[in-house]
């Protein structure tokens, strides 16, 4: 027999669940509204999805390369307002992700190269 204690215990459990995923979502939402201040377009409805399972840091990264479909850290950073090496690790982690393709080409004049990240359609 299931006592008063454990469903108790369950249910406060089961609350606090749900709170995160209330915060979850409340920062999904903030970001997604977000959009129109950084001249995105559209959401559509599986990069919503995909965006729930990234970490928040990533999201804004991923939403500006989206916008653009591909770019340089450089690029990105310009997007996001930060740091190129931030976006620089951003980008290399939805690399990692396999939600980026990473494209090296060479830069003669600077006598470097530049890498392109680009979405995997």
């Amino acid at each position: 027999m299931i006592s008063y204690k454990f469903i108790l215990n369950s249910l406060i459990r089961l609350n606090e669940k749900i709170d995160k995923l209330e915060q979850d979502i409340s920062l999904l939402f903030r970001y997604i509204k977000g959009l129109n201040n950084l001249s995105f377009r559209e959401v559509k409805e599986d990069n919503i999805v995909l965006l729930s399972s990234l970490p928040p840091k990533l999201i804004k990264t991923w939403l500006a390369i989206s916008s653009i479909k591909k770019g340089s850290a450089d690029d990105i950073s310009k997007i996001t307002k930060r740091a190129r090496a931030m976006e620089s690790s951003y980008l290399n982690q939805l690399v990692q992700l396999k939600l980026l393709n990473k494209n090296k080409f060479l830069n003669k004049r600077k006598g470097g190269q530049k890498i392109i990240f680009e979405i995997i359609s």
